[in-house]
């Protein structure tokens, strides 16, 4: 648990960093970038450090947080005319991912993949029936911005494997 609030509090001090740099005029991103990097980070570092311990609440919160970053880095980003169209696929499709995470923590409770279905199912109907939420070329911009940072994930890839081999 100690272990956890430290990594925790690391993560808030290098948010708080940016926000000082982004103060001074060091770092030149808008606002709302550097909310949606922040809780990216604080996602998936509340989901890295609560999967697996049984506690059902950081981690649909962690799970939330994180997904919440990527919708506030999709509108920061794209340029979408109302972004107000995303916020009930969205909230159904965060609660959805985050009941699913909750069946990956425990593969015994399958009413919480059921769950996930069913939500994640309406988002994406939702979407549809707006007609107003480009999904496939959304989808498009965002697969070739990570092919921009895929060093990023193979490091991160290794640093999850470097810790849990020392584990074993």
């Amino acid at each position: 648990m100690r272990n956890n609030q430290s990594v925790l509090s690391l993560v808030f001090i290098l948010i708080l960093l940016a926000y000082v740099l982004k103060f001074f005029g060091i770092i030149t991103t808008s606002t709302g970038k550097l909310v949606s990097y922040a809780f990216l980070l604080y996602g998936i570092v509340s989901v890295y450090m609560t999967m697996g311990t049984h506690r059902r609440a950081g981690l649909f919160l962690g799970t939330a947080i994180f997904l919440t970053g990527v919708v506030l880095f999709i509108i920061e980003y794209f340029d979408i005319i109302q972004p107000g169209i995303l916020v009930l696929p969205s909230l159904l499709f965060i609660v959805g991912a985050g009941f699913l995470m909750l069946f990956f923590d425990d593969y015994s409770n399958r009413v919480f993949l059921y769950t996930s279905a069913i939500l994640v199912f309406f988002s994406f109907l939702s979407a549809f029936l707006t007609r107003r939420v480009p999904l496939f070329g959304f989808a498009g911009r965002i697969a070739s911005e990570l092919l921009d940072y895929y060093p990023v994930f193979i490091i991160l890839l290794g640093v999850y494997i470097l810790l849990n081999r020392k584990r074993q």
